[in-house]
């Protein structure tokens, strides 16, 4: 995908190195892990989220994000649930076949920007708090069935922008100067490294 922000995005074939299509809108573009389908994030006045058919880009379905401006979109590792964390600290979950909100959690009283799934399909969020003069951050994990936070809660870095994480492993990594990897479940940060100034984007590589 090539995103040329205010004249919309175009989807290539690697093979051919043709256009497929091209949607004249702006915002960001997100695949679901198998390929699927392509999610549209045009920021607008409504913050629309559109489910594309990759094949034609056609719009297939609307999800509502109940008009608050996203931060970040995750698929948990099937692509049968996606969700987003907003600026208001709010979590939303949605079954991608049919559209359905499953679940919309406050993860926080500040804002949601980090967003992820576990191999289990639980969720984890990274939200700032407004009161929280020590300058940090929060990762939570929630429950998706009744919407209730589990034991596991762990400051980090206000520097903190953005999280990956490694299903299989379960390790989570933190954006931020400097950034930072931690064990999950338990609590336990392995290492720190140097960051670029400002990196707002971490992710896992391959099987590493």
């Amino acid at each position: 995908v090539e995103h040329r922000g205010p004249f919309g995005f175009f989807l290539y074939d690697i093979a051919t190195e043709k256009r497929v299509w091209q949607q004249r809108l702006g915002g960001h573009v997100y695949f679901d892990p198998h390929g699927r389908f392509v999610v549209h994030h045009h920021m607008n006045a409504t913050q629309d989220l559109w489910l594309l058919n990759p094949a034609d880009g056609s719009r297939i379905r609307r999800m509502d994000p109940g008009h608050n401006f996203i931060w970040k979109i995750a698929f948990n590792c099937d692509g049968r649930l996606m969700a987003c964390g907003d600026i208001f600290g709010y979590a939303s979950v949605w079954e991608v076949e049919t559209g359905k909100l499953v679940q919309r959690i406050k993860a926080g009283n500040g804002s949601t920007p980090g967003i992820a799934f576990t191999r289990d399909d639980q969720l984890v969020t990274l939200s700032s708090e407004r009161e929280d003069r020590g300058g940090r951050h929060r990762l939570r994990l929630w429950d998706l069935v009744d919407g209730k936070q589990l034991d596991f809660r762990i400051g980090i870095l206000k520097t903190t922008g953005h999280i990956a994480l490694d299903p299989d492993t379960g390790h989570v990594l933190c954006s931020g100067d400097p950034a930072t990897l931690w064990q999950f479940p338990i609590r336990r940060e392995q290492w720190r490294f140097e960051a670029t100034k400002g990196g707002q984007s971490v992710a896992f590589l391959g099987d590493d």
